[in-house]
């Protein structure tokens, strides 16, 4: 009977330990989470959009766990120029829990940038991002245009503000500044109608080339409505320049062509400012 009963509680003992094992789980898979973007020295995951990003920035991403490389691709990455909502061209590479992102070329000077991760992302262990994951920012300099050449913005100076493009000391005659067009355009310079001027004193390179785009923007006075203004150009007649006709009815942009070996032709771009063009 001894026996018996020591044999039952063996066997009791056997099925506990049976019972605990069979409940045992494994753990959890690590949640897929964006822990640091940095973008050179910039933090880009931070409570405030950062402004002053290099142009040149490589951005690093950390998450909580290892990326699936497979996912760390141009579908589920993004980055987005804002001002034409442009995606930039990237390269993208993942090892272990950090994601790399390399734009192609040099970000634009003071454009706003948002860099996305979409819940296409997925860690190794199959864990997806439960949500989109939107960084914003903003790069260093003043707002070009990717290719600008020349960009002058009048902040209280006539400098070129992207290129060297700049006047002398003396190239700059009677101007003042004083406020552009609304707040985000920033300021404006101010000629007088007679003597005030900008030369720019190596402005014939901006012609040696076999195209090219102009953006500016121009206020004239209302008050006076019978003096034509010169607003801008190279090499008057033997280049070209813009004008606004006296008396505020149109503007042009007067031309001269090299139409091949030595051979010039003029012809003028312009509109009528009641938008009839004309011919």
């Amino acid at each position: 009977m001894k026996r018996l009963v020591t044999l039952f509680t063996m066997l009791a003992f056997v099925s506990v330990m049976v019972i605990f094992n069979s409940c045992k789980k494994e753990e959890d898979p690590v949640a897929l989470v964006l822990a640091a973007l940095i973008a050179n020295d910039t933090d880009l995951n931070a409570a405030t959009a950062p402004t002053g990003v290099d142009l040149d920035a490589v951005i690093t991403a950390e998450f909580s766990t290892d990326v699936d490389a497979s996912t760390a691709i141009a579908a589920n990455i993004t980055l987005l120029r804002e001002y034409d909502d442009a995606n930039v061209d990237i390269t993208i590479t993942a090892s272990g829990t950090t994601v790399t992102i390399t734009p192609a070329d040099p970000l634009g000077t003071g454009t706003q940038y948002t860099l996305t991760f979409t819940t296409g992302l997925k860690s190794s262990e199959g864990e997806f991002l439960a949500a989109n994951v939107a960084r914003s920012f903003t790069t260093e300099g003043t707002f070009a245009v990717p290719g600008a050449i020349a960009q002058w913005t009048f902040e209280n100076s006539a400098n070129d503000v992207v290129g060297g493009f700049n006047p002398t000391g003396s190239g700059v005659v009677d101007i003042t500044y004083s406020a552009g067009r609304n707040d985000a355009s920033g300021m404006a310079a101010t000629f007088n109608g007679t003597t005030s001027i900008i030369e720019i004193p190596n402005g014939d390179q901006l012609e040696n080339t076999d195209d090219f785009a102009l953006s500016f923007w121009v206020y004239a006075d209302t008050t006076d409505k019978t003096t034509g203004y010169f607003v801008l150009g190279l090499g008057a007649f033997f280049g070209f320049q813009f004008e606004i006709f006296g008396g505020l009815g149109g503007c042009k942009l007067a031309a001269t062509y090299n139409v091949g070996d030595t051979a010039t032709t003029g012809e003028d771009l312009w509109c009528d400012a009641t938008g009839n063009l004309g011919w």
